[in-house]
């Protein structure tokens, strides 16, 4: 597969409108703008046909994300029993591409990808908990929150995510 360089779209695009470079209206600027506002609409209205993430090629992973603690109160989760801790990712991630139901994220994963976490809300995470079943729900969850994601009962040390972004994501890889 081979990766396009902002350039080559601006220039496939001037190509396609015979536009030459001189002309004052279509800066590359603006170009590149009209690019980015309409793959977002595409993208989304693919999004809710629920086909935009069996796209592998939009998918972009970040292989191993550090977590901390934090407490209940930076995670909105205050309504949580007293033995539950909550981890953070370390760093602001970047941003992920809207959907409509909220953002796109394929899944978060272990560092080695064999267990999967189920996304939720605060709110959800406190009414699942309080359940009287919850000792038997084996199941690990996680919720994003201002540019973060929060775990809760989480005990490793890193966490494995696939998903759509909006900014470049190569400052958190190591390729």
């Amino acid at each position: 597969m081979s990766k396009y360089t902002v350039g080559d779209a601006i220039s496939r695009v001037r190509n396609q409108i015979k536009a030459v470079k001189q002309d004052a209206f279509l800066t590359d600027r603006f170009l590149y703008s009209l690019l980015i506002k309409h793959a977002k609409w595409l993208m989304k209205r693919e999004d809710g046909k629920f086909k935009l993430l069996s796209f592998s090629s939009v998918v972009q992973s970040i292989d191993n994300v550090e977590l901390i603690d934090v407490d209940k109160i930076e995670a909105c989760c205050t309504g949580l029993q007293a033995g539950c801790t909550i981890k953070r990712t370390k760093y602001k991630l970047p941003v992920f591409m809207q959907g409509y139901i909220g953002p796109l994220i394929r899944n978060i994963t272990s560092v080695d990808g064999s267990q999967e976490l189920q996304p939720t809300l605060p709110s959800s995470y406190i009414k699942i908990s309080n359940s009287t079943n919850f000792r038997y729900n084996k199941a690990k969850y996680y919720w994003y929150l201002n540019d973060y994601l929060y775990f809760p009962n989480l005990d490793w040390d890193a966490v494995r995510i696939e998903g759509i972004f909006e900014d470049d994501v190569s400052m958190f890889t190591c390729a």
